[in-house]
């Protein structure tokens, strides 16, 4: 059943639960048997959304197959893999209850703490799980280092978005259905980096929302690419606020976006190296770890400009040969173009650091390199590929906020901007655009 629901429409139910689905033919029957369970023995009328994203198994079929055990259910199919994101929105679309619930579909968070953000929902408009306010409610952790990615990316969420919620992420959250409705309409971001786009938006519209803390247990068996997944929810949170700065008509920002991504594919810079921008991050975090050593601020200074000069080696051959493996000449226009954006602020750095190395200010120096590095990438980024001069934003909120840390701090953020940004945005362009 796919008809949409007449905004004029009361609700037929009290609850719909909403489970975006792709390639879930192995976990879905265990998820819907548990739900099957819950809306058996809640005392409210539920009806039961399986958004099919496209899956190439046979997850339209195994949901279809409990229709027998749950009342209610509606098999809704995307037609193509379009993610997460625009899956739940499909979903909240098509819903008819008072109250939306979306659930991931592993059951992660145990479908009987629906109970709580239900319960919130008398008070507030949306009321989203949350596995950072008790860690102690979690079974089974992530690795560390998803662990840790998460209360980075989290950090940048609040920051960038100034939302103040600690678990932006958690597949776990409830909306009154009326009030909520614009922030779906209103919605972009169609992969995993919705969550912070709803709550932005929610924001901005006036809709109370709260964080509740949840039961909540990993599966290995998550569909999210540790790399991929993480640097393009990185995007999104830039791409968020910017959306927020140019109220466009839906219409007219799809044929802008035609037009601008025709004229990039003629006039850009394609030589920026992917590989290339890994092994330069790769070769600051061992800068990063070296001068974090070393007693003196001389010392400290001269690993990083030796790192500079080893980055300069890197990145020439880098661009060389890709534009050569590309059948592009290095020094075209757009690489003119390119070069000469990016020179100014370069220069300008190395007066910089002349000066306050001179004036004995070291502690301002990577906020300094971080900002001016960040704007030579931002303002060539102009005449190259759409995400290098997000990177470059990126690269000068770290400098900025560099500016303002203890001088111990210093390498640390360094490291977050030299190093693990060139890798992660260094991977995505490798991907994307040809090494």
């Amino acid at each position: 059943m796919t008809g949409r629901s007449s905004k004029s429409e009361t609700s037929a139910f009290q609850l719909s639960i909403i489970v975006p689905s792709f390639n879930e033919e192995v976990r879905l029957p265990a998820s819907l048997h548990l739900i099957a369970a819950y809306v058996s023995s809640a005392n409210r009328s539920t009806e039961v959304l399986v958004v099919d994203d496209g899956s190439k198994d046979r997850t339209a079929e195994v949901a279809a197959s409990f229709a027998d055990r749950i009342p209610n259910l509606r098999v809704l199919r995307n037609g193509e893999n379009r993610g997460k994101g625009y899956s739940v929105r499909h979903g909240m679309q098509e819903a008819r209850g008072e109250y939306v619930l979306f659930s991931d579909a592993d059951l992660s968070a145990p479908i009987e703490e629906a109970d709580k953000l239900l319960s919130a929902l008398r008070q507030y408009d949306i009321a989203i799980g949350s596995r950072a306010l008790d860690r102690d409610l979690i079974d089974v952790h992530e690795s560390l280092f998803r662990e840790f990615a998460g209360i980075i990316f989290n950090r940048i969420v609040r920051i960038v978005l100034w939302l103040p919620f600690v678990d932006t992420q958690c597949g776990f959250k409830a909306f009154r259905r009326e009030p909520c409705r614009i922030i779906f309409e209103q919605q972009r971001i169609e992969r995993f980096g919705f969550d912070p786009e709803l709550l932005y938006l929610a924001r901005h519209h006036g809709l109370k929302a709260t964080e509740i803390p949840v039961r909540w247990s990993h599966s290995p068996a998550t569909k999210i690419n540790m790399m991929r997944d993480s640097i393009q929810m990185f995007v999104d949170v830039f791409t968020i606020r910017w959306n927020s700065l140019i109220p466009i008509d839906v219409r007219a920002a799809d044929h802008l976006r035609y037009i601008r991504e025709t004229m990039e594919r003629a006039g850009e810079f394609t030589a920026v190296p992917g590989w290339g921008g890994v092994a330069m991050g790769l070769t600051a975090l061992v800068a990063a770890y070296s001068a974090s050593h070393q007693r003196t601020p001389q010392r400290w200074l001269s690993i990083w400009l030796i790192e500079a000069f080893v980055a300069v080696a890197i990145a020439a051959p880098a661009s060389a040969t890709k534009a050569h493996r590309g059948n592009a000449k290095l020094l075209s226009g757009p690489g003119r173009k390119f070069l000469l954006s990016f020179a100014p602020p370069i220069v300008v750095g190395g007066l910089l650091t002349f000066a306050l190395a001179h004036a004995g200010f070291h502690a301002l120096l990577p906020g300094v390199w971080l900002l001016l590095y960040g704007a030579a990438i931002v303002t060539a980024g102009s005449f190259s590929v759409r995400v290098v001069p997000i990177m470059g934003l990126c690269l000068m909120l770290l400098g900025a906020a560099a500016l303002f840390v203890p001088r111990t701090m210093g390498d640390l953020f360094m490291a977050l901007g030299f190093g693990f940004v060139q890798i992660g945005f260094g991977i995505w362009i490798a991907q994307r655009h040809g090494g």
